[in-house]
């Protein structure tokens, strides 16, 4: 089987800035493909020969994956539609073997090809049922990611319909000179995140302020605390690593629940 290196598959980008290797603070961003598909491959020994049209069908997307030099959409809807037809059962044991040993691409790095375009599909869904959000102080323009850094950048909220929208029209509103790129969309979903968070604790301020029976010194104490976690959180944790602040808010929890 012959193999191809195939520019789209390496992780340079249109845009070099594409991503940050930190973690970004957001929802859930899901289990990773290994914990996914398991330590053991499935057993394809008896694995039912492609019909004539599956074979057709598997050629005609290699083909879309050989030509799709900067296209990063059809690209992944090929890999997909393979992967989960199984198309590379009769050369193949596994979906890993395949993109290794015919398109010399990790898993991995295949599986984000397609997570990739699962984010723009969905981003594609959500314009279309915006009508449906109770929040409709912001509409969603009329964009997709053109690239897979923008796409992966959105990838962590793919749960949370009103968080994408407001991240994208955000982005789109505010991108220097009219040009989106993947580091000004994930600020901006920084931004927008750090500013929920600051909201959320002022809010639970307010809650302890106004309880009807509170000492002055537990008050200021409560705020104190409040006030340092957002500070940490709004820089990024440069001073105080997050794991400690979880830390020390478990502590608290353990102390507490102690008495009870």
């Amino acid at each position: 089987m012959a193999k191809r290196n195939l520019t789209l598959f390496k992780k340079t980008t249109v845009e070099p800035e594409v991503i940050e290797e930190e973690e970004m603070d957001a929802p859930d961003q899901g289990m990773d493909v290994d914990d996914l598909l398991g330590d053991e491959p499935p057993d394809y020994s008896e694995a039912k020969p492609l019909s004539a049209n599956e074979a057709k069908r598997l050629a005609d997307l290699e083909d879309v994956i050989t030509h799709a030099v900067k296209n990063f959409y059809d690209l992944g809807c090929a890999l997909r539609e393979i992967q989960q037809r199984r198309l590379y059962r009769t050369t193949h044991e596994t979906f890993a073997d395949y993109c290794k040993e015919m398109w010399e691409v990790a898993r991995s790095r295949a599986y984000q090809m397609i997570d990739a375009v699962q984010v723009v599909d969905y981003i594609k869904e959500v314009s279309q049922n915006l009508s449906t959000i109770v929040d409709k102080t912001r509409a969603i323009p009329q964009w997709v990611p053109r690239n897979e850094g923008q796409a992966r950048v959105l990838l962590p909220f793919k749960d949370d319909p009103v968080a994408i929208r407001n991240i994208v029209a955000e982005a789109v509103q505010t991108a220097p000179d009219g040009k989106m790129t993947a580091s000004h969309l994930k600020k901006t979903a920084k931004r927008l995140h750090l500013e929920k968070v600051a909201d959320t604790i002022q809010k639970r301020q307010r809650q302890v302020n106004s309880a009807p029976k509170i000492s002055e010194d537990f008050r200021r104490a409560f705020n104190a605390f409040l006030d340092a976690i957002n500070i940490e959180r709004a820089n990024e944790y440069k001073h105080t690593d997050q794991k400690e602040v979880i830390r020390h808010v478990t502590i608290i929890l353990e102390a507490l629940e102690a008495e009870l």
